[in-house]
Parts: structure tokens; C-alpha cells; sequence
């Protein structure tokens, strides 16, 4: 019977050429767009996700309130994440990230790096980057260290070995020097943070005094590590109490105020797109 079924479909496949031709090319331009379609929600669903440590990440929201508006601000100041830390048992440990562009020097090489990251050295602690070469624990621990990548290494020291090789960095009327105490594999797609280096965070502070202790310069992102079984609601329920003891009331010649929320890693990438999407402006990267 299905062998009857079977040749009386491909009869009539056979005798309306045309016609059939063009329901399987339909079809098949069809299944192909569901493929691409289900490819692409699979992969906007994957950010950061491949974190071991994912969901116990969240990132720190610095909100702006002004007598007109509340702007959402994805970014932080930097003395926050380690008060943060030192007041609330619930949190473990933090990072924080930021992005910034850079003249690198190697010899007779030069280039503007503009993907160069600034962070804590608990940053290959907190997120699963690969690295190739160097310890996650050791690798941005001490000032001058940066940790680059293997095409990075390639461009600057060819085939040389770059483990404890140097790279200069002009600042103003000064020279900074990074040793490469780390090599990582390129960072994945799906992760809302992509850098070509990664650079020790104290280096800001042996170059700048002061720079990590203001608390109105906003710039990194901060990312908390929570505790197993800890409630971010109820951490967050704390900071209005937390930015008093440490704010008070400076901000209030400026008629700004300021409130700190929490986003899970895996939620930030499309929360904040779709802010943008809707028109929210504001440093909401």
C-alpha cells in the first residue's frame, strides 16, 4: 500500500514538472529560512551562557535620576564594586571591566588598539576566557601586566615567544610598560564583553593617583559574584542604605541622585538591547 502511495506521488510529480519544481524550491527556501532563523534565536538566546560561573554573575546598574528623567546607566563607579564587597557577605568576589583604546608599542611596531579592556585581577576567575598560556589566577595580579591574544602576539612578536616580553604604552608625558604575563584564545562571539588584551586595572592606579577611588567617575562595568543560593532581589533591597553610607548627599548640588539595581549576565544582552530598541538613551552598553 505505501509502495502504491509512494509511485502515484512521484507520477504525479513527474507529469506537472513545472508545478512541483516550483513547490519544492518553496518549500525548500522555507525550511532554509527556519534553519537561519532558529540558528540566529539559538545564538541570541547563547550570550554568556558558556560562563561556568553564569548564574551567580550579575552586573551592577547605576541609574541616574535627574528632576526630568531616570537614565539607565549599564556602567558604575569604580569604588563601588570592592564597597560592595567589603559591606555585603552575600557577594564573593568582582570585576570590573572597562573598555578603552590604546597606542601599543613593540619595537618598530605601533599600532591603536581601540578593543583593549582594563579589569580586576579576578577577571579569568569570574568569566571562563580561554587562556593559552599564563594562570587565571596570576595573570593580572601585579601592575604593567596585560594578557593579549594569540593573533595579537602573533602581530607584535611574530613567532617569538611573547610570555614576559614588553609593551609600551605613551600617556601624556610618560611612558607606561605592560609585560605580557598571559595568552588568550580570541574571546566567543556570544559574549557581550570582546577584547584583544586584557590590562591589569592597577596599572590605572599606579599611573593615576586617585583614578579607582572617585565615586563620580563613572566608567567600568562592575560584576558581582554572588554567593550560592543568594537573592539578588534582597541584595538589591540593601543599596539604598548602602548609597547613603557612602553617597549621602554630595550629589545633591547637582540635583542628580543615583540607584544601583542588579542584571543577571545571561539577561543583560537582550534587557539592554531592548532598551535601546525602545529609544532609552543613556550609556546603557
Amino acid at each position: 500500500m505505501v509502495r502504491n502511495y509512494i509511485k502515484i506521488a512521484f507520477r504525479n510529480l513527474w507529469k506537472h514538472k513545472s508545478f512541483s519544481a516550483i513547490n519544492i524550491a518553496g518549500l525548500a527556501a522555507g525550511l532554509t529560512a527556519c534553519f537561519f532563523i532558529l540558528s540566529y534565536v539559538r545564538f541570541e538566546l547563547s550570550y554568556d551562557n558558556f560562563h561556568s560561573k553564569a548564574d551567580r554573575i550579575v552586573r551592577l546598574r547605576d541609574d541616574v535620576i535627574t528632576p526630568t528623567e531616570t537614565i539607565p546607566n549599564g556602567i558604575s563607579v569604580y569604588p563601588a564594586g570592592p564597597a560592595i564587597t567589603a559591606d555585603f557577605p552575600e557577594v564573593e568576589s568582582m570585576v570590573r571591566v572597562s573598555q578603552q583604546e590604546m597606542i601599543f608599542i613593540q619595537g618598530d611596531r605601533k599600532f591603536r588598539e581601540t578593543n583593549i579592556l582594563l579589569s580586576d585581577s579576578t577577571f579569568f576567575r569570574i568569566f571562563d576566557f580561554k587562556l593559552v598560556e599564563g594562570h587565571a589566577g596570576s595573570v593580572l595580579a601585579a601592575p604593567g601586566s596585560v594578557v593579549i591574544t594569540e593573533a595579537m602576539a602573533a602581530k607584535y612578536f611574530g613567532e617569538a615567544p611573547a610570555m614576559g616580553k614588553t609593551i609600551q604604552i605613551p600617556q601624556d608625558d610618560r611612558t607606561l610598560s605592560l609585560t605580557v604575563t598571559g595568552i588568550m584564545a580570541p574571546m566567543p562571539e556570544n559574549s557581550q564583553l570582546r577584547g584583544d588584551a586584557v590590562v591589569s586595572l592597577s596599572t590605572a592606579r599606579e599611573a593615576y593617583a586617585g583614578f579607582l577611588d572617585n565615586w563620580t567617575n563613572h566608567a567600568p562595568y562592575t560584576y558581582l559574584l554572588l554567593k550560592p543560593g543568594t537573592d539578588y532581589k534582597a541584595l538589591e533591597a540593601k543599596f539604598p542604605a548602602f548609597l547613603e553610607k557612602h553617597i549621602g548627599k554630595t550629589m545633591d548640588d547637582f540635583q542628580m541622585h543615583y540607584t544601583y539595581h542588579i542584571t543577571p549576565i545571561k539577561d543583560i544582552y537582550l534587557s539592554w538591547g531592548a532598551l535601546r530598541y525602545a529609544g532609552i538613551t543613556g550609556s546603557i552598553g
